[in-house]
């Protein structure tokens, strides 16, 4: 019979198809695990991302008040200067 040759012989038997399933069901279960598990991983490393580019910006802004605190130093003695002139 031709079935017979393709399961491979007459004394083999078929798998029931409830098993079928439950293996297909724990495959997909566990792909399923798989594509949460890297969604997981992709939010920690954008939320990685994140931090340090706001770590960055924070010290750029630091920086630039210093600078800006430096400016008005330098003008506040200048102006103070002109007054003692006067």
């Amino acid at each position: 019979m031709l079935t017979d040759s393709i399961l491979g012989g007459r004394g083999e038997s078929q798998p029931s198809s409830s098993s079928v399933e439950v293996d297909v069901t724990s495959l997909l279960e566990e792909e399923a695990q798989l594509y949460a598990d890297e969604a997981r991983l992709y939010a920690e490393r954008a939320t990685a991302d994140e931090a340090e580019s706001s770590f960055d910006i924070e010290k750029e802004v630091q920086e630039e008040m210093r600078d800006f605190q430096t400016q008005l130093r330098r003008l506040n003695e200048e102006g103070t200067e002109r007054e003692s002139r006067s």
